[in-house]
C-alpha cells in the first residue's frame, strides 16, 4: 500500500505536515515565556515568579516609606504655623498699643512695662512662649521723631520671633 503524499516540496512528508522545519526547544520556551505562560509538569500555568513578586513588593515598600517620611515633617510645619499665628496675635496687640499711644510718655511707659517680660511658671503650660522683650531705636534725623519698635517673643524651644513696627509723632 502506498500512503498519500502531499506535494509540499518535502519529499516523503505525510499528509498535513507543515512545510517549515520544526522550531527548536529554546525558541518555543521563549515564545511561551513572552506570552506569560510557563510550562510545568502539570501543564501550562499563568502567573508571576517569586522573584518578580519580591521586586514589586520592594518597590512598593520604598514608595510607602518615602510618603510616610513626609507626614512628620508636615505635622511639624503645621504646629509651627499655629504657634506663629498665636504669637503674631500677641505681637499685634502689644504693637497696636504703641501705635495708638504714639511718641511721648505713652511710649516710654509702654517700654518700661514691656522691655522684658517673663511668663509665669504656672502659665507656661498653656502658653506657647516663655518671654518677650522690646527695644526702641530712634531712626532718621535728630529733628524727626521716628522710632523703630522691635517686639521679640522667645518660644519654648528657644526660637525667637521678631515683629517690627515704626512709630512717629502724631
Amino acid at each position: 500500500m502506498k500512503t498519500a503524499m502531499k506535494k509540499s516540496g518535502i519529499a516523503g512528508a505525510p499528509l498535513g505536515a507543515s512545510a517549515s522545519p520544526p522550531a527548536s526547544g529554546a525558541a518555543d520556551k521563549r515564545e511561551k515565556s513572552r506570552r506569560g505562560r510557563r510550562r510545568s509538569q502539570y501543564g501550562v500555568q499563568a502567573g508571576f515568579t517569586l522573584l518578580e513578586v519580591l521586586i514589586a513588593l520592594t518597590i512598593l515598600a520604598v514608595g510607602i516609606l518615602t510618603v510616610m517620611r513626609l507626614f512628620p515633617m508636615a505635622l511639624v510645619q503645621q504646629r509651627r504655623a499655629a504657634e506663629r499665628t498665636v504669637i503674631a496675635s500677641l505681637a499685634r496687640t502689644q504693637l497696636s498699643e504703641v501705635r495708638t499711644g504714639g511718641v511721648g510718655q505713652s511710649l516710654v511707659s509702654w517700654l518700661q512695662s514691656n522691655s522684658y517680660k517673663v511668663v509665669e511658671q504656672a502659665a507656661r503650660s498653656y502658653t506657647l512662649y516663655d518671654s518677650w522683650r522690646t527695644s526702641v531705636t530712634r531712626m532718621g534725623q535728630p529733628d524727626v521723631d521716628l522710632y523703630r519698635v522691635v517686639f521679640t517673643v522667645r518660644m519654648h524651644d528657644g526660637r525667637d520671633e521678631d515683629f517690627v513696627t515704626y512709630v512717629t509723632e502724631r
